[in-house]
């Protein structure tokens, strides 16, 4: 084994936990803010210090992004991340170095998906009578990638989150085993065989000498955790959804 086989290898999150939206910066970290928008559709920013440890990582460690984002809204984010594998769409797709899908992971995503597909359309004819009920004009969305649903997304337009409280318990019983994730002003419903932790235990497979090297997870909602869990250290940002949770 050479020797840069043992660098650690890290699994992170993107977005709130290597960079940020740019309204959310605390006025004491605005020098220095760096935006990494290519298209500024998100306004996408780093602060010096999580340049600086963007920087560190990969300089000493193998680092692997493990984000919600679409393969669409990932490549709108200026970041090297050291030419390392990218775990996208919430582990949905797994992409190369060279960006091409790994094709393992895409033929075992598609088996295990198709019972699902069809299911996105009465979550969202539940979803337009459960706002209706309480008076509550709701954004929904499903999100794919090669043609294949991978999640259901909804927002209110006028930021309450009491209607998505309401609407994550209306749709649990219509949606057994699936992922329900609430941040902020947006609820997440996800088929089970999406998984950010599965995805991460498919690259381990696949990673020479990943038995004797440190894994760490970083990441900063709740939905981050079971990837995180399965790491053998996790790095968690301050003022995080995780570190709230742990503080309360």
């Amino acid at each position: 084994m050479s020797e840069q086989d043992y660098r650690p290898i890290v699994f992170t999150d993107i977005d709130d936990t290597i960079c940020q939206n740019e309204r959310l910066v605390a006025a004491s970290a605005r020098e220095g803010l760096v935006s990494i928008s290519r298209t500024m559709l998100h306004a996408t920013c780093m602060t010096v210090k999580q340049q600086n440890l963007l920087r560190w990582l990969v300089q000493t460690t193998e680092l692997i992004p493990v984000t919600a984002r679409s393969i669409v809204d990932f490549s709108d984010i200026d970041i090297d991340f050291g030419g390392s594998r990218r775990i996208v769409a919430n582990g949905a797709v797994i992409l190369g170095p060279d960006g091409r899908h790994d094709e393992e992971w895409a033929a075992l995503m598609a088996a295990e998906m198709a019972a699902y597909q069809d299911r996105f359309e009465a979550v969202l004819a539940a979803t337009s009578s459960i706002g209706r009920e309480r008076g509550h004009v709701l954004k929904a969305y499903v999100t794919s990638e090669f043609g294949m649903s991978i999640s259901a997304l909804f927002r209110t337009e006028d930021g309450s989150t009491d209607v998505l409280v309401d609407l994550r318990s209306g749709l649990c019983d219509l949606l057994p085993g699936w992922h329900v994730h609430l941040n902020g002003n947006t609820l997440a419903f996800t088929p089970p065989p999406v998984s950010k932790r599965r995805a991460v235990e498919h690259l381990l497979t696949k990673t020479d000498g990943a038995h004797m090297r440190p894994v760490i997870g970083m990441g900063d909602s709740l939905s981050d955790l079971p990837f995180m869990s399965g790491c053998d250290f996790i790095s968690i940002p301050r003022g995080s959804q995780i570190s709230s949770a742990f503080a309360n």
